[in-house]
C-alpha cells in the first residue's frame, strides 16, 4: 500500500510538471523509482491511473481540510489567527 502512494505521488508530481498527457509511463516510472511495467501493477492501465490519482489527490485534501479545520478550531480570538498567519514573515524578515 506504501508503495503504491509513492508511485501516485510520482505520478502527481509528473502531471504537475508535465501535464496529463505529458505524464508518461516512462516518466512516472522514472520519478517513482521503479520499472515501467510495474506501474502495471500498483495502479492498472492508464484509465485507472487517472482514476487512482484522482482519488488520491482528493484524499490529500480531505486530509489537509480536516486539519486546517481542527487547527482553526483551536483558535480563540482574531488575534490569535493574526499571530499564526504572520508569524512566519516576520521570523523570515529578522533571518
Amino acid at each position: 500500500m506504501q508503495r503504491s502512494e509513492e508511485v501516485l505521488d510520482a505520478y502527481m508530481t509528473c502531471v504537475a510538471r508535465y501535464g496529463l498527457d505529458g505524464a508518461t509511463q516512462e516518466r512516472v516510472a522514472a520519478e517513482a523509482g521503479v520499472k515501467r511495467p510495474l506501474l502495471r501493477h500498483y495502479l492498472g492501465n492508464r484509465d485507472q491511473m487517472i482514476t487512482a490519482l484522482n482519488q488520491h489527490v482528493a484524499n490529500l485534501f480531505n486530509d489537509l481540510t480536516l486539519e486546517l479545520n481542527f487547527h482553526l478550531s483551536q483558535i480563540e480570538t482574531s488575534g490569535q489567527l493574526l499571530e499564526i498567519l504572520f508569524a512566519e514573515v516576520r521570523r523570515s524578515t529578522h533571518d
